[in-house]
């Protein structure tokens, strides 16, 4: 038998393709760990952003100083609910896998416009959380890469209702 053989073509089809599957294999469950990192960084963003418009029309949390009043704690309480849950009660399975109510932080800020006396308000509501790989706390097990932190910032004008 010489080299050209079907039989040492077929052979050498099969050994191509032990080595170049591996590496498919790992280029397509990485975009997919891509694919679904960016989706619960989505996730976070828009519930953060619920939280902090929740808080601006929150009415009676906040006085013309802006200063807290009597409602800003239940208000805070039930934006955290907002932005783990996704509900008002804070009940069900988290929004991003991981994410707890103390995993998002709400300040009160007091600012200044131009051409205006009184101190603005403004409510920032900040959240983090690790994402969790299928593959476990590394994105590629044989890597020395650490877990990806998701984060999401936002910050609105306190209107009140």
């Amino acid at each position: 038998m010489n080299s050209t053989s079907p039989v040492f073509q077929k052979g050498a089809a099969m050994v191509e393709m032990a080595m170049v599957v591996p590496i498919l294999l790992i280029l397509a469950f990485g975009i997919i760990e891509l694919g679904r990192a960016l989706y619960q960084h989505n996730s976070l963003g828009k519930a953060t952003e619920t939280a902090a418009r929740y808080l601006t029309r929150s009415w009676g949390a906040v006085d013309d100083e802006c200063q807290p009043l009597g409602a800003w704690d239940t208000s805070v309480a039930i934006a955290k609910n907002l932005t783990v849950y996704g509900n008002e009660s804070g009940t069900g399975n988290p929004v991003v896998s991981g994410l707890a109510p103390v995993d998002v932080t709400v300040q009160l800020l007091a600012g200044t416009v131009t051409g205006v006396e009184d101190p603005v308000c403004y409510i920032r509501v900040e959240s983090e959380v690790d994402f969790h790989s299928v593959f476990g706390d590394r994105i590629v097990p044989f890597m020395n890469l650490g877990p990806i932190r998701l984060s999401a910032k936002r910050e609105m004008r306190y209107i009140g209702e």
